[in-house]
Order: C-alpha cells, then structure tokens, then sequence
C-alpha cells in the first residue's frame, strides 16, 4: 500500500538546503508500502485485543447492554474485514503502481533540484553585499610598529589617574592611631552592662550582646570628641535550627537592615549616650522579632504528630500560651488564636511565654515544674517553639514517671518491716537515696519476691550530662523499669501526645490489658497493684514456657465440671479456679485413658507457687471431666527449693545463659521438671496398684521412712531399697474424694507384691528355683522407668570356663546394653513408661528359668562325656543367655555359639558366628518342642555339623571367583542330621551327619525322602566320578543303589568343591547339547566330558578337559570348501575359547557360537573378518565388539545373537566402548546398536530388542525410548550409505564392516548426552534441512519475477 508521505528534497553537488541539513545528490525515494501481512496481523490483532476487552466488561452489564455491545463488536469487526477483502483484492495491482510511484518521485525530485539551485543563486547575491574589507589605521600601525610607542594620547589623562597607594607602614599607624581614639572613648563613655567585653582592632569597636545582635563601630574623626559610626549591624533573630542563621526570616530583616541602620545612625549621633540609645533600639527589635518568629511557629505546629492535642492563644501583651495534652473529649467551644474558651490556664496542662517588665522573654508552666539539674532549662535562645513544647513535654513526663517511682519505692520501704532506718529520697538528683539492690536483698526474705525497679531517664536529667540540657536535639522518654520474672520486665513511660501511662511488655507471652493503663491514668497510686498483675502473668508465662521446653502441653482453662457438693476436693478445685492467677500443665501417661492435670496456681500476695494433681474422668461420648480426686504436692524440700529461687536482682534477671534463658528460668524448667517427675511417680505408682489388684496379685505398702535410713539399709536389704527410691525429697499428700468426706494419707514411693504358686506355675515350670509364693517383689517408679527388684531365693552362680580348666570364676552382669543388673543373688529389671511393664517381667522370669535349666543341662553333659570338654571352650552362663566356642577341627573352624531366650515368644534361639549354621532352624525346633528343653540331641548335632557349616558358607559365600556361581547353589536342611545341596535345581546332593569326624555324602535323586512333585536330575556316571577323582568307594543307600560315601569331615570341602566343577561341565555340556539339537545331528554317543555333532557346513566339537577347561573344535565338512578356510575356522574357536573362560555369561556365549556355525560360509566368513577386524585396535578412541551376552526381561529375546535361516537375517549386536577394559565395564562406558542384517539384501536395519515379536518378520509394534529412537535413526541414516559403499570398495568390504565403520561418528553425541540433547541436535537438523529447502524456494521465486520485471528497468 502506498503512503501519503513528502519525498525528501535533495540537491546537486552536496548543497546545503535552507535548513541547514546537507543533502546528497543521489537520494532514492524510500519504499512507502507496507506489507499486507502487517496489515492483516495488526487487523486480527486489534481484534483480539477488542474481544479480550469485551469478555472482561459484558460480566459487569446487563444482558440488554451486552446483546448490544456483543452486535456492536460484530458490525465494526464484519466493516474491518470487508475493508481488508478489498484491499487485498486492489494489492494485485501494487506493483503497477509502485512503478509509476518511484517515476514520478524521480520527477518530482530532478525538479526541486533546480528550484533549490535558483534559490541559492539569488541568496548569493544579496550575501555579496555586506562581504566587502575595512578601512585598515595605517598610521597608527606603523608608529606602534617602529617605534614601539604610541604618541598621539591626549593630555587630560593626567586628571583621572589616581594617587599612589599609601605605604604599608602608613596603614599601620594610622590604624594605632584609630584603636587608641576608639579606647579612649569607650573609657571615657557609659556602656550598657548588657554588651559582652568589647573588642577593638583594625580602627572597629566590636559590639555584642548574646543571641541578639552584634555590631561594628567606628569614629568619623580623629578626636575622643568624634561621632560614632555604624558600619555594619548582624541581628541573632532565627531559629537555632537554622545553625548558619540563613533562613527566610533573616532574608526578611537584610532587606530592611539598611533603612535600620540609617534611623539608628541619626539617633546615636544626636544622643548624649550614644551606647545606651544604640541597645535599647535594637533590644527592643529583637524582642519584637523573636516574638514575631515564635508567633509565626504557631501554623506549624498544626502540622505535627501533635496537632490534636494543643491549642495556641495569642494574649493581648504579645503572650503566647500553649495548651498540651488536652483530652480528646474536651469541648473546645469558643477556643481561638485570640481568646481562651473553655481553657483554663490554671487547670489545663500549659506553659506560657512572655515579656517582663525587664523587657525580657520569660517561660512559665502549669503546673509548676522544675528540671532536676538544670533551673534555666527553658531558654528562648532557640527560637523554635515546637523544640520548647518538646521540652515541656519531656520534663513533664519525667516528673511524672518519677512520682510513680517514689510511690514504688515508699511501698517497698513500707513492706518491708525489718527496716529500721527510713530511707530518704534526693528529689534533685533523680535516684532513690536508700540502700542499693543487694542490701535490699539481704534485707528480704528469699521468697518469690522481686523488687528490681530501674529508672531510665534522658540524659538532660542524668548527672553524667548537667550540661548538656539544650545541646542534645533528640527528646526521649524517661521510662520505669520494673523487673518482671525470667528475664521480662515491664516499661511506664508517658505517651508525649496524650500525656497519659503507658504499658509496654518485653514479652509477648505477659497478656497486655488496656484497663490497666486506665486504672493507672485515673490513679497513680494503683502502680503497686498493677505492677503486681504483671508480676503474676510473668510468673505464670515462666511456668509455661518451662512446660513447653518440656514437652508438655499447657492450658489456661479445661473443661471440667466441679460438683456443687461440699467435699472438700470441690472446695479446693473451686478456689484454685476462682481466679486467674493459675495453669494447667496436661500430664498424658501411655496406656492411661483418663487425663491427668497439673494446675500450678499462684499466690498473690508473696508470689509462691503451689502445685496440685488433679485426677479427671471423662465423662462418655462428651469432651467433658468431671473431677476424681486432687493431690497437694508439698514437702520441706519442696519449699527449700522455692526459697532458694534465683531472684531479687536484675543482674540476675538479665544475666542468660546461651540459650537465652536466665538462672531463673532454668531454676523454674528444673523445679518443674521435679514436679511433673513426682506426679507421674504418683500417677503411675496409683496405677501399679489399679492393675495389681486387678490381677488379684497380693500387694501391700511399706512403711514410711526418710530418705536417708533407707538409703543406709540399701546394704542390708537390697529388696528394701530398690522399693523405696529417693525422690528428690517431694512427697505427696493424697486427697481421697468421697460423697461425705475427704481423707489425707501419706504414700510411700514403692509397693511391694508376691505372687502365689498357681501364678508362678504360670509363668514357667523352673520359675519356682528362684521365687516362691514368700519372695517379695519391690516395684517404683522414676524418671520414666518401672524399677523392679528381688532377691532370688536359691541363687544360681553364673559362671566363666575356660577351656578343659575346671576352676570357675564367678560372674556379676553389668551389661549397659540389658535392662536388668545382677549381683549375688539379687536381681533389679528396669522397663520404659511405654511398655507392658508386667508382660516383660514375666518374659524376663521365663527366660531366667530357662537359661537356668539349660545351663544345667549343659553342665550336666560336660561332667558325663569327656569328650565335651575338648570339644566345648570358654564356656559362659549368663542370667539371659549361654555362649560357648565349639572347637572340632582347626581354628579356622572356631564358632561362637550363643543360646538365648526370646522374650516376646519365650522361644529358645540359637546364633552361630561367623557363619551360621544351615540346621539353625531343626535346631530350635528340637529344643522347643520338649518339654524340658532337653538340648541333647541339639548339642550333639551342633557339635557335628560345625565344621560341616563353615565348608558350606565357603561354598556359597567364596572369597575368589570359582568355576561354578554361589548363586547357583541352594541349601536346603532336611532334618537335625541332614541337609541337602542343590545344584540349579537339576541336581542335588545330600549330607548326614554320623559324628564330629564323618558323615555321609549321596546323590539325592535316590533319596527316600524326595519330593514327588519334584524331581531332580540323576548325576550322570557319579560313582566313576569319585572312584577316579576322590578315590572312594561307593556304599549301599537303603534303597540299594551304590550312591552313598563315607566322607571324612575334613575332606569334605575339597569333595563336594570337585562334584560342584563335576556338575558345571555337565550342565554346560547339556546346554550346548539342548542348543545343538534343532540345526545340528549328534556324530557319536554324547559322554560327560565331549560331544560332537554336524551340519550341513561343519563339524563341531565341544568338550571339557578336566571338568576345567571348555574347548570347541570346528572344521570345514566338505574339504573342498575354502570359504572360510580351517586357519579362520581355528582362529574363530580361539576366540570363543577365551571368550567361555571368562565365566561370565558362559551360556550365552555358547549359544551364540552355536548359532553363528548356523550361517552359510559366506556370511560366517563375513562375521570371521569382523571378528578379525575389530579385535585389538582401537577405532577414534573407540572400541567395537559384537556382544556375545545380554539382558533382556523378554525370555524370546535373551540371546545376543539369533540367525533366522528362513528370513536369510541375522540379529545381532555391535557394542562401542569408551574403556579399555572388556571384562568389568561401567555402565556409562558403552553403548549397544542392536542390528538386523539381511545377508542375501547386504541390507541393516534396527532391531527393538523390547518387542517380544521383534524377531519375526513384521515391524517393531512396541513404543521406543527416546534414546533407542535415536538410536534408530542413526541405524537407518547409516544404513542408507552402505549400497555406495560396497559398489565403491568392489566388494571387498563386508556391508558389517562398512557399518561400524560409519556409525562412529553418531556414537560421540550418544555418549556426551544420550538423552534430550541429542534428540535436541536431531531436530535442529531436521530444522536446518526445512530452512535450506525453504530458503531455495524462495530464491528461484525471485528470480522469476526479476526476470518478469526487466523490460521495465529502463524507465529508471
């Protein structure tokens, strides 16, 4: 489309047009089109913008307005696009046009060339008027020039040139001179006494009078008889905010200064005391001026944080009175600049500022008030009013804080009646007069009381700063600081803009109540009761956040009902509950569904804390408690406890340790942690006795004692002790609630319970050695543990053995790791608070009768057989457990035996180290299953089979990679004396056990006691295998085969080591047999060492020299086929050779051989040459292989290698590794191109090992991954390149050999991201690839209409 724009005029040979700006000759007119797909874009933009616009608006209208807006929209969008349809149809004709465009622009351009080149001719013409030279002074220039002078100045310049300057020495003498006139006229004269010493120099009497004015003054003669002279005057009037004196207000007097100074000049000069009229003129203007400036101050003070507050009354003697802290209530009815109203001066908060009759500027306040250190504190030498308001403020806020401090101190002086001398206070100085803090601690009892009080006052009030009242421009509040409990403490300080107490917390657990601060506002004397409430909150909040560092949940209110009842329980619960000056800390116990609570309630009057225990119920299918019982906690050291509190000072309060807590918090976190400790001592010792009898176990309560005689009887009687535990010396005092009464007794911190014989039985039949229905059992409770102890009836002596030494040495457990200790006899258990504390005692009672009974046992057999005490050392009996080393052969063969107890099932269990032993389980079984635990028949079997299981764990676990995997062995025990080894579930060998030193070996296929359900294999030519090998006889089994051998024990690893190799090369052989029947016919009988077989191309041979050694031997079947020849043939056996060898994926490895013999000739000469080709070098730092071992989770696709001889293709793999070593690669180290070769197309293609199908004819159906889709694409990209390739090397090369060659340039980007960054370089690619094509395209279009275009070029 075209626009309507003007050409931009140029002109020839690179003028300058009349604007200035140079113009080229050669300008050529710019395109003015546009493209129509702007046009379009911007259309349907703007029409989405619209339609954007209309969705968020039609919500807000109504329906009637948005059918309307919705059709508005419609017809303006419909009329756009008409227009565009037009347009677009009129754009076939634009290149016509632009043509006829650029030729009349070239015409228009040619024609302003020569308008704009007659133009400038004409300019020229009338610029060459005013460029002519001028008249040159020739005369002079040649006399200044020989001469160097000019002589024709005139004559009269003498007049005006002025005489020369007085000498330095003149100045000086003249200005003695002046200074001794202007002295001895001041002496001579009377000077007001307001002017400061006056000073005389340089001929100048300087004049000052403090923060007024000064003056400069001089004489106009040279006698004492001479008139003063003012030579300059500087008025003092401005704020002294304003620290240079340059503000509006200085402006404003500068300007006058001048019309000043001439009516005071005129006034000295004709007065007889010229010093005198001097001042008293200019006192009275300054006077007049800083009032002025004050009264000026008034609008801005409306403009602070005070506004509300004050009001300013302009008086008629010039006054200027300040109202303050006026109540926001207060009716200002009649209240102007100019006249009072409402407000009286002598009851509202005011000061005033005035004249006097001395004709200075004075400050008075109401009320009266006066700084402690300073009596001028009001100066007007500032001239701010708004600084003056802040200082009244500021002083009459400390003096009322101050009152609040005295009453303080006079009620603690009051409350504290022990003193004797009345303390006194210095009003001046600020600070109470009377003893310091820590002879007012001495002086109070070591209670809960707290008598800190600080008061922190601004520095103008301070003693260090005296003179520093008006130098200091920051105004701080003076605050109160009464010390609280833990480190809080709680501020008074006036609000400056009310004038009113607040409250400030320093923490945000203290409540904050706004009624207090009014009781505090209406009267001061409340400051001790509030104070007080403050007190108890903080308090309070101590205990909470102690409970909360403890893990315990804290409460203000909880739901319980108390009945109206008179008990004496109710009675307490409701005044504990009367006010608020209590908590509840939730004592929660496990396995108790009933709460237990903790209230801490507060006395208000000496701050001491007391603590009771309530015990609840909940009331069924409701939330609610109602009250059972409440227990006092109380004792003499309990109270010795809180009387020891770490308070009084606020060195104290504020000295905290790392964790931000003080002494006192810490001494609050231990105190409660004493008390929670005693309650659920209480709660759980209530709860023993709840469940004992319960049990109907006899029980009863010993006697009270003090702590330290049952500390001392510790030594006599251990039972006695472990029942009565100290307890920090808290004891508790029961309230036992009833319907009528309430009675208090006194509990002890233990019970103590018997069991009866019907119960002992019960828990096991040998219990009845160690306790009987007489034994007392002690139980308590502390830190969290049930403590039970008793004193065995007939002790058993636990002892140590060592070797064949019959000596034994008595044995005491104090193992850390146990819940029990054990010394002569006497037996303490300890269980958590969270476990069945009954259930576990009688565990551990079971298990000690055990343990008993089999250590008995045990001994017994050692003093019957000798032969024990050889076979057995470092025999131990422990209270839970027997361990012994059974020693049969040589101590590689040692093993550690432990038999011990469980105690959830009371089962006996046996741990065998280092190596477990494979009759663990027959083992347990045949101890358990007696009654008497008789551990003959086990002992007997654990001493056989002990060199049995070691040789066994070194077959399954070896330290060194052997012919046959671990894995492929499985153990499987049959019976106390046997156990059977099986070989791959083919094959299986049993193991009996006769004596420590033989035992039976057979082949478990003629067992009696196999499975019907599964068979296993026959061990083929076994009993030559042994005869030849191992050289043993072969013995009768009970069915009457000769499968059976007599075995020494200490032959026994290396035997069953040979039939293991026996068994691998006879499974190996079977496999290669099972892979050889579907292409290949067997030559011979197969034996178990070799077999052969035959194809239409080859003979093969696999065998197994000394069950070892695998080897393969393939030749040519018909002689005269060369292709491949017996050299490449034996080379190719070499390679799988060494390739078996490896053990790793040994069958694989022969599957695949097997396969590749498959192949015609040509195609396994072609894979020969490869396998030749790629063994050894390395390919750009690569190096290829074809793998021979995979893993794949489809059973079809496990193998490598695959030869489908109906669809002439072989599936294989080429792997490309980035290590040097072929044996143990890292997974990131190589890569695996699976690869489908049509032998009889010469054509490759990729194989999707994932598809269970993918070795049928039909496509991959299977979804790829990413990376095996790239993988995929580099295949078919290669792939493409190898029919060039064969035709270029004449058939030499194979199209194998052509591919890997090829595909080493893709294995780079696999290797560096074989993820989204290579999927990424494909697209790119591809995107490159489209972009090149597109841009072709689009060059041949252009082309074509330049060629279309070119008769027209010439119009240019």
């Amino acid at each position: 489309m075209d626009q309507n724009q003007q050409p931009q005029q140029q002109l020839p040979n690179g003028m300058m047009p009349m604007n200035g700006e140079q113009v080229t000759p050669n300008t050529i007119p710019q395109n003015r089109n546009i493209s129509l797909s702007l046009v379009i874009h911007r259309l349907v933009e703007q029409s989405y913008n619209s339609l954007l616009g209309l969705t968020e608006g039609l919500p807000k209208a109504n329906d009637l307005e948005r059918k309307k807006a919705i059709v508005d929209y419609l017809d303006s969008t419909r009329e756009k696009f008409l227009r565009l349809m037009v347009l677009i149809k009129w754009s076939e004709h634009v290149p016509t046009l632009t043509k006829a465009n650029n030729i009349i622009d070239i015409l228009n351009l040619e024609d302003s060339y020569l308008r704009e080149a007659a133009d400038l001719l004409i300019n020229t013409q009338f610029s060459l008027v005013n460029a002519r030279a001028p008249i040159y002074d020739v005369p002079t220039a040649i006399d200044v020039l020989t001469t160097g002078t000019y002589q024709r100045m005139p004559t009269n310049i003498k007049r005006v040139i002025p005489p020369p300057p007085l000498k330095p020495n003149q100045i000086e003498s003249a200005l003695d001179r002046l200074n001794d006139i202007i002295k001895y006229k001041l002496f001579i004269s009377d000077v007001p006494k307001e002017f400061q010493p006056i000073t005389v120099s340089d001929g100048k009497a300087h004049i000052v009078v403090e923060d007024e004015y000064e003056a400069y003054l001089t004489i106009d003669g040279g006698s004492e008889k001479s008139n003063w002279v003012i030579l300059s005057l500087n008025l003092f009037v401005y704020s002294k905010r304003n620290l240079n004196g340059e503000g509006p207000i200085k402006v404003a007097y500068d300007n006058k200064m001048k019309y000043v100074l001439d009516r005071v000049q005129n006034r000295i000069t004709s007065s007889a005391q010229p010093l005198f009229e001097l001042h008293n003129i200019i006192h009275y203007l300054c006077i007049s001026s800083q009032m002025d400036i004050l009264a000026s101050q008034v609008e801005n003070l409306k403009k602070t944080i005070l506004k509300n507050n004050i009001r300013c009354v302009f008086g008629k003697d010039q006054s200027i009175t300040v109202f303050y802290w006026l109540p926001e209530d207060f009716n200002l009815v009649g209240v102007t600049q100019h006249t009072l109203g409402n407000l009286m001066p002598n009851k509202h908060t005011n000061f005033k500022i005035y004249i006097d009759e001395h004709q200075k500027i004075k400050i008075s306040h109401y009320p009266p008030i006066t700084h402690p250190k300073n009596e001028n504190y009001f100066k007007i030498a500032s001239l701010n009013l708004e600084t003056i308001l802040l200082q009244a403020i500021e002083l009459n806020a400390y003096d009322k804080v101050y009152l609040l401090n005295s009453l303080l101190l006079d009620n603690r002086i009051t409350a504290n009646t022990t003193q004797t001398t009345s303390p006194t206070m210095n009003r001046n100085s600020g600070k109470p007069n009377l003893l310091s803090t820590k002879q007012s601690n001495n002086l109070l009892s070591r209670s809960f009381h707290l008598n800190d009080i600080k008061l922190i006052m601004s520095s103008r009030f301070s003693d260090e700063n005296q003179n520093d009242s008006n130098g200091n421009n920051d105004h701080l509040p003076t605050v109160l600081r009464v010390m609280l409990y833990g480190s809080k403490f709680l501020d008074i300080t006036v609000n400056f803009q009310n004038g009113k107490f607040s409250l400030i917390k320093s923490s945000n657990y203290i409540e904050f109540t706004s009624h207090l601060e009014q009781r505090l506002n209406k009267d001061p004397n409340e400051i001790e009761s509030i104070v007080n409430v403050f007190k108890l909150k903080s308090l309070l909040t101590c205990f909470e956040e102690a409970s909360l560092f403890l893990g315990l949940e804290c409460f203000n209110k909880i739901p319980l009902l108390v009945n109206s009842s008179n008990s004496e329980s109710n009675q307490l619960a409701n005044e504990l509950f009367s006010e608020s000056n209590f908590i509840c800390v939730s004592i929660s116990l496990p396995k108790e569904n009933n709460p237990y609570y903790l209230v801490i309630s507060i006395k208000a009057t000496c701050f001491t804390p007391s603590f009771h225990l309530l015990f609840c119920k909940m009331i069924p299918k409701s939330t609610i408690m109602t009250l059972d019982s409440i227990i006092k906690l109380e004792s003499d050291q309990l109270n010795k406890l809180l009387k020891e509190c770490p308070i009084g000072s606020i060195s104290s309060s504020n000295n905290t340790n790392s964790n931000g807590n003080g002494p006192f918090q810490s001494y609050i976190s231990t105190l409660l942690e004493k008390i929670v400790e005693a309650s659920n001592q209480k709660i759980n010792l209530l709860s023993i006795q709840s469940f004992l009898k319960k049990e109907n176990i006899n029980y009863y309560q010993p006697p009270q004692q003090d702590i330290e005689n049952n500390n001392s009887s510790n030594s006599n009687n251990y039972n006695n002790s472990n029942g009565n535990n100290k307890n920090n010396g808290i004891t508790t005092t029961t309230t036992t609630t009833t319907t009528t009464t309430t009675t208090t007794t006194t509990t002890t911190t233990s019970i103590i319970f018997l069991f009866n014989e019907q119960q002992i039985q019960k828990i096991s039949p040998f219990l009845s050695n160690h306790i009987s229905h007489q034994t007392p059992i002690t139980i308590s409770f502390k830190n969290g543990l049930y403590t039970l102890s008793f004193t065995q009836q007939r002790p058993f002596e636990y002892k140590k053995y060592s070797g064949s030494d019959s000596g034994n040495n008595s044995y005491e457990e104090n193992n850390l790791n146990e819940n029990y200790t054990y010394r002569k006899g006497s037996w303490i258990f300890k269980y958590t608070q969270t476990s069945d504390w009954f259930s576990s005692f009688c565990n551990d009672l079971m298990a000690i009768s055990k343990i008993t009974n089999i250590s008995s046992q045990l001994l017994k057999q050692m003093e019957t057989l000798e032969i024990y005490k050889q076979l057995i050392t470092h025999f131990t009996i422990k209270p839970m457990s027997i361990e012994f080393i059974c020693f049969v052969g040589s101590n590689q063969t040692r093993t550690n035996v432990t038999i011990f107890v469980e105690r959830k099932t009371g089962e006996i269990k046996l741990s065998f180290q280092p190596y477990s032993n494979p009759l663990l389980v027959y083992l347990e079984k045949d101890i358990n299953q007696s009654p008497t635990n008789d551990i003959t028949n086990s002992l007997r079997a654990i001493i056989n089979s002990n060199d049995i299981s070691v040789y066994i764990n070194s077959l399954i676990s070896p330290l060194e990679l052997t012919f046959y995997l671990p894995l492929e062995i499985l153990v499987i025990p049959r019976s106390i004396s046997q156990v059977r080894l099986l070989y791959k579930n083919l094959y299986g060998i049993d193991i009996k056990l006769i004596s420590h030193e033989y035992c039976a070996i057979s082949d478990s296929f003629y067992s009696l006691n196999s499975s019907k359900q599964v068979r296993l294999t026959s061990i083929n030519q076994l009993h030559s295998f042994m005869e030849q090998r191992v050289s043993l006889q072969a013995l009768d089994n009970p069915t009457g085969h000769r499968t059976s051998w007599l075995l020494p024990i200490k032959q026994f690893q290396k035997t069953v080591s040979r039939i293991f190799i026996y068994l691998n090369s006879l499974n190996t052989l079977k496999f290669a047999q099972n892979q050889m029947k579907p292409n290949f016919q067997p030559l011979v009988p197969s034996n178990p060492s070799s077999q052969r077989f035959s194809n239409d191309y080859f003979i093969a041979s696999f065998s197994i020299r000394d069950y070892t050694s695998f080897d393969i031997e393939v030749t040519n079947k018909n002689a005269e086929n060369t292709v491949p020849s017996n050299e490449e043939l034996a080379l190719f056996c070499q390679y799988f050779k060494k390739k078996v060898q490896q053990l790793n994926y040994r069958s694989q490895t022969i599957g695949s051989c097997i396969q590749m013999l498959t192949l015609p000739p040509k195609i396994l000469w072609e894979f020969i040459r490869v396998l030749l080709e790629i063994t050894g070098p390395k390919f750009d730092g690569y190096t290829v292989e074809i793998s021979l071992n995979t893993s794949s989770i489809h059973s079809k696709n496990k193998e490598s290698f695959i030869h489908i001889a109906d669809e002439n293709q072989v599936y294989f793999i080429l792997r490309y590794l980035n290590s040097s070593r072929t044996d143990i690669i890292p997974p990131d180290q190589f890569t695996d191109i699976p690869i489908i070769y049509n032998y009889t197309e010469k054509s490759i293609r990729y194989w999707n090992k994932l598809d269970s199908n993918a070795t049928s004819s039909a496509l991959p159906k299977k979804s790829l991954s990413i990376v095996e889709e790239i993988k995929q694409k580099f295949v078919e990209e290669v792939a493409k390149l190898i029919p060039e390739a064969l035709n270029a090397s004449s058939g030499k090369s194979s199209p194998i050999s052509i591919f890997f060659k090829s595909f080493l340039p893709k294995i780079k980007p696999i290797f560096s991201n074989p993820t989204a960054s290579t999927l990424l370089l494909l697209q790119q690619q591809q995107q490159q690839q489209q972009q090149q094509q597109q841009q072709q395209q689009q060059q041949q279009q252009l082309e074509n209409n330049n060629n279309f275009a070119s008769p027209s070029s010439s119009i240019r």
